[in-house]
Order: C-alpha cells, then structure tokens, then sequence
C-alpha cells in the first residue's frame, strides 16, 4: 500500500507539472495574439486654458477621456497627435474639468512610429498576374500611414498562406484622385476551416505630389487616404 501511495503522489505531481505547462504557454500565445484592434484609437488635445484641465484624449467619436496619468509615459505631447491605448476608468476620483470621463492609462503608443507588416507593391504586372484565391476582407482601416486589413479564407491555420498588397499603377482624375488596388493571396491548405488573420501595410508610395489625400479602392472595398 505505501508504494502504491508513492506512485500515485508521483503520478499527480507529474499531473499538475503538465497542467501548469499548458496554462503557461495558453498565456504566452494570448499575449502574442495582442494586437492594434485591442486598442482604443484617439487624438491627444490640449485643453490647458481651461479651469483645471490639462491634455485630454479625444476619440473617434469626439467622445473624451481625461487621463490622470499621461505624463508617466515617455510620450511627446503634440496637439492632434494619434494614438493609440489601453486604459481603465476611474469613477473613484473627481474631475476638475469635467469635460469627459476620467481615465488611468495602461499602455500607450505614437501611431507614427508604429511599423506597418509589409510595403504596398506597385506593379500593372503583378496586378494581372499575382495568385488570386479566394478570401473576404471584414475590416479595412488606415492608421497613419498603415493600411489595416483584416480578412478570412478557408485553410488549415493560414501559417502557408502568402500574402500581398498590389497597386494597378492607375491613377484616375478626379477629386481626391483615386487609386485601383487588390489583395492578392496564395493559398495552397486544403482544409475547409475558416481562418481570420489582420494584415498591415505601409502605403506611403501612394500618396499624389501636390495633393493631401486620395481613395483608395482595395479588392471592392473603398477607403480614403489622408496625408
């Protein structure tokens, strides 16, 4: 009976081992699946002439956001400046400003020094000739010079999948000028499961001399692109 008792402390030792394994790599790979669409977008604004107010954070909405702690951040505060950020509300303290909900940052980043995954490929002849498997654009935003896309196709994990961004190298006269652009994607998995993935790219080759913004039409979807 007692080595019966070693074996089976053994046996749940090695259990809780495995168990504690697993919880630990499930955490790293929610961590590495982190990404922009995680975040709030806004625009810094500076509110300092105001009774007791100081930077405020604007969002998309206009809605606005007093946060309590933004000069703990290595930050350069610019009006109009975008970002992006994680916060929590805090309905515990007061507001002097009272011009919109008071806020404690969590993490905070400058749009323009976000890097883009890959650069937009300009090219009449990779426009006819690239692979065009089918997929389905979900989302499309643009963040400073970013063109955000999130899409899904069929495949097994979408790890084979090659992707890519290509420009007609047409530009149409009109006001905006407006750009001809479609995903291309190379998909070789046979599997039937439907997979999403987000894909970014820097598309500061598209932007017209002398102008300050063009739309952009990307495999049916349009989206316009300021400067």
């Amino acid at each position: 009976m007692k080595k019966l008792r070693i074996i089976f402390h053994g046996a749940s030792t090695f259990r809780i081992i495995c168990i504690s394994i697993i919880l630990f790599i499930s955490s790293c790979d929610k961590s590495d699946n982190d990404n922009l669409n995680d975040y709030e977008s806004g625009k810094l604004r500076n509110l300092t002439g105001l009774d007791g107010c100081g930077w405020i954070i604007e969002l998309d909405d206009n809605s606005k956001l007093e946060p309590i702690n933004l000069e703990a951040f290595d930050l350069e505060l610019v009006e109009n400046k975008e970002i992006k950020f994680k916060y929590q509300q805090r309905d515990d303290l007061g507001s002097y400003c009272m011009v919109g909900i008071l806020i404690e940052i969590d993490e905070i980043m400058d749009v323009a020094k976000l890097s883009c995954d890959q650069r937009v490929i300009i090219s009449p002849e990779e426009y006819e000739n690239a692979p065009n498997d089918p997929f389905s654009i979900t989302e499309i935003t643009i963040t400073a010079d970013c063109l955000n896309i999130r899409y899904s196709a069929s495949g097994c994990d979408g790890n084979t999948w090659k992707i890519k961004l290509i420009d007609s190298g047409n530009i149409a006269e009109s006001y905006p000028f407006q750009r001809t652009l479609r995903l291309s994607l190379d998909n070789n998995e046979a599997c039937r499961a439907v997979i999403g993935k987000d894909i970014s790219f820097d598309i500061k080759d598209l932007q017209i001399v002398g102008d300050d913004k063009v739309i952009l039409h990307v495999s049916g979807e349009e989206i316009l692109y300021e400067y």
